[in-house]
C-alpha cells in the first residue's frame, strides 16, 4: 500500500496515519509466521508494516518465503482483546489489563526500539516465569516467560536454563540484552518450528525427546540469538540473509559447544559406525545394485516405514548423527554445518539475495557456509578476535540496519588489530562474493633408500681433479640415507598459503609453507630415516577444506581399524536383511 500525503512532510515534521485492516490467520495449522491450532493463536506478520527508509528511499520489498520483512525501528503501543480465559502475551511490556463488559479482557503492551510486533493467545497455556538478574543484568533484570501447554511442564527448567545461558553468553561477549522482557512461545504438538520476533520467539519440539538430545536447547539458543542479529542489528534479510541467519548459526554453534560441551574423544572407527547406523535410522538404506535396489521401503512394500516415515526421521523423530553426543565425533555440530555447505559449495555466493538461490541451496549457503567461513577465520585469527569483531559490530551498528560492507569493515579492523594474516582480506572477499572452494590434497608420498652418486663427481673448485666414483664406495659404517618426495595439490579454486608437515620414522619433522598459487608442488628431502606421513594443513586451519580425507598420506597401511569396521558393518547388514526378510 502506498499512501500519498495531502501535503509534503517537512524535515522533522510529523504525520499520523490511521489504517483499518482485517487479517485472517491460517486455520488449523501453525507456521513460524502465524496461524492457529485449536485454541492457540499466533499473531505474527499480521499487520501492514511500514517500509524502512534507507538512503532517502523506502525499501519495500515484496514477501519472500525464505526471509523476514524489513522495517524501521519504532515504538509500539498495542491493545489486544480476547476472552478472559485466554492467556495473552506479546512483544513489549504489559501496561494495563482491564475486563470489558462483553466478557473480554484487554491487555495493552508497549515496546520501544523494535521493528516488529507479535502476540500469542491461548486458552490452555501455562507460564513458567523467572526474573533473571545475574552478571550484566544485575541492574536491569530480564523477565523470562516460557508459555507452553500443560503437558510440556517437564521442559520448563530446560528452556528457562537455556534462555539464561543465552543471556549470559551474549551479554558477556557482545552486549547485554537491552529489553526488559523475553517471551518463549512453545508451539503445541511440535508444530511450526522456531521463528524470531523482537522480545518474543517460538520454539517447537518433537513429542519424544531423550534427555541426551540437546535439540530443545539448541533451537532456544538459536532463536534467542536472533534477538541480536535480526532484532537489534536488524540487517536486511531480503538482500543479505547471511548477516542474520549465518552469523547466528556460527554463534549458536559456539555457544552450544561452550555451554553443553563437545562429545568426548573416542575411537574413530566406532564413531564412523555410529554415524552410519544413525543415518540408516534417520534416512533408511538404499544401495543401488545396477537396475535393482536394496531398500527397506521396497522390501516391505510401504513408503511409510518406521525407518523412513513421510515426515522424516526415526519413529517420527529426526535423528541427526551429529547430535547424539557420540564418542569420536568431537566436532559433531561443526561437521553438520560442513556437510550442509559441502553439498552446495559451488552453487551460490554468500552475497546472493534471498530470491536468487538455486532451489535447495539456501540453507547450505546462508546458514552452513557462513558458519564454516567464520570458523575458518576464527582458526586463522583466533576465536577471541572474531568474537571481538562481532561485539564491535553489534556495539557500533545496534538499531542501525548495517550491510555486509559495514560488517566486513569491522572484521578487517579487528584482523589488523590482532596482527592479521595477509591472506584474510582476499579470502573473505572471495568467500562472500564468489563461489570459490578450498581443497588441498597430498597426492603422493614416496620414500626410498638413496644410492650414492656414481661416476665422475665434478671438483668442488677450479684446479682440483674430479672424484672417481665409478665403483661403489666401501661401506665405512655410514648410515643409510633416504630420498623422500612429497607432491601436494590444490584441488579447490582459491589460491591460499598453506602449511605442510612431513614426519619421519625417527621423529624428525620438516615443515614447509606453500603459497598455493600453482595447482601442485613437489618437495624433496634427503634424510637419515624413512618418511612416515605427510600432512597438508596439519593444524586444520582451513575449516572450509571440502575433503579432509585427502589431506594426509602414510606409507604404512593400517588395516586393523578397517577390518573392525567391516566386521561391524557385516554384522548389522546381516541383521538388517533378516529383519527385512521377516517382515516381507
Amino acid at each position: 500500500l502506498r499512501v500519498t500525503l495531502p501535503q509534503p512532510l517537512a524535515p522533522d515534521g510529523r504525520v499520523t496515519l490511521a489504517l483499518a485492516f482485517v487479517t485472517k490467520l491460517a486455520s488449523s495449522e501453525l507456521s513460524g509466521r502465524g496461524g492457529f491450532f485449536g485454541d492457540h493463536f499466533d499473531g505474527m506478520q499480521w499487520f501492514p508494516k511500514l517500509a524502512a527508509l534507507r538512503h532517502g528511499t523506502f525499501d519495500a520489498e515484496p514477501f519472500h518465503a525464505d526471509t523476514e520483512f524489513f522495517a524501521d525501528f519504532g515504538t509500539y503501543d498495542v491493545t489486544i482483546s480476547a476472552p478472559r480465559d485466554y492467556l495473552v502475551e506479546a512483544t513489549g511490556v504489559p501496561l494495563e489489563r482491564r475486563d470489558n463488559p462483553d466478557g473480554s479482557r484487554s491487555v495493552t503492551f508497549r515496546a520501544e526500539d523494535v521493528h516488529d510486533f507479535a502476540f500469542i493467545a491461548d486458552r490452555n497455556a501455562v507460564v513458567a516465569r523467572e526474573l533473571f538478574s545475574e552478571g550484566p543484568y544485575a541492574s536491569h533484570p530480564v523477565e523470562i516467560l516460557y508459555v507452553h501447554q500443560p503437558y510440556r511442564r517437564v521442559m520448563a527448567p530446560r528452556i528457562l536454563a537455556a534462555v539464561k545461558e543465552g543471556l549470559l553468553y551474549y551479554g558477556q561477549r557482545l552486549m547485554p540484552y537491552p529489553y526488559p522482557r523475553l517471551v518463549v512461545d512453545d508451539l503445541p504438538m511440535g508444530l511450526g518450528g522456531g521463528m524470531e520476533y523482537p522480545m518474543l520467539f517460538t520454539v517447537s519440539m518433537a513429542w519424544f525427546l531423550p534427555r541426551f538430545e540437546t535439540a530443545p536447547e539448541e533451537v532456544t539458543l538459536h532463536e534467542f540469538g536472533h534477538q541480536y542479529w535480526y532484532g537489534i542489528v536488524a540487517t536486511n534479510e531480503f538482500e543479505e540473509p547471511w548477516l542474520d541467519e549465518g552469523i547466528n548459526s556460527y554463534v549458536t554453534r559456539r555457544a552450544m559447544d561452550h555451554l553443553y560441551g563437545r562429545p568426548r574423544p573416542g575411537r574413530t572407527v566406532n564413531a564412523l559406525f555410529d554415524y552410519a547406523l544413525t543415518r540408516i535410522l534417520d534416512e533408511g538404506v538404499e544401495a543401488r545394485l545396477g537396475p535393482l535396489a536394496l531398500n527397506l521401503d521396497q522390501l516391505l512394500g510401504f513408503q511409510d516405514t518406521p525407518f523412513r516415515p513421510v515426515e522424516g526421521g526415526f519413529l517420527g523423530y529426526p535423528v541427526s548423527p551429529f547430535d547424539l553426543n557420540r564418542p569420536g565425533l568431537a566436532e559433531g555440530r561443526f561437521l553438520s554445518s560442513k556437510e550442509g555447505y559441502a553439498a552446495v559449495a559451488r552453487d551460490d555466493a554468500l552475497a546472493t539475495p534471498s530470491w536468487g538461490f538455486r532451489p535447495g541451496s539456501y540453507v547450505g549457503i546462508v546458514y552452513d557456509k557462513t558458519d564454516v567461513v567464520l570458523e575458518t577465520l576464527a582458526r586463522l585469527l583466533g576465536p577471541d578476535r572474531v568474537d571481538a569483531a562481532l561485539a564491535e559490530y553489534v556495539r557500533r551498528y545496534r538499531f542501525a540496519h548495517p550491510t555486509a560492507r559495514e560488517f566486513l569493515e569491522v572484521l578487517a579492523e579487528e584482523a589488523a588489530r590482532g596482527g592479521g594474516r595477509p591472506e584474510v582480506a582476499p579470502l573473505v572477499q572471495a568467500l562472500v562474493y564468489d563461489t570459490g572452494t578450498v581443497d588441498f590434497a597430498v597426492e603422493s608420498l614416496r620414500s626410498r633408500e638413496s644410492a650414492p652418486a656414481r661416476g665422475f663427481i665434478p671438483a668442488a673448485r677450479a684446479g682440483e681433479a674430479a672424484t672417481d666414483r665409478r665403483a661403489p664406495p666401501e661401506p665405512a659404517g655410514s648410515a643409510t640415507r633416504y630420498e623422500t618426495e612429497v607432491i601436494v595439490r590444490r584441488l579447490g579454486d582459491l589460491a591460499l598459503p598453506v602449511d605442510i608437515l612431513v614426519r619421519f620414522e625417527n621423529g624428525e619433522e620438516r615443515r614447509e609453507t606453500w603459497d598455493g598459487r600453482s595447482t601442485w608442488k613437489r618437495f624433496t628431502y634427503e634424510t637419515g630415516a624413512r618418511a612416515d606421513r605427510a600432512i597438508i594443513d596439519p593444524g586444520e586451519v582451513y575449516a572450509l577444506d571440502l575433503d579432509r580425507n585427502n589431506n594426509s598420506l602414510t606409507l604404512d597401511r593400517r588395516t586393523r581399524p578397517v577390518a573392525r569396521l567391516v566386521l561391524l558393518w557385516h554384522f548389522w547388514i546381516q541383521n538388517y536383511l533378516h529383519l527385512a526378510a521377516a517382515l516381507s
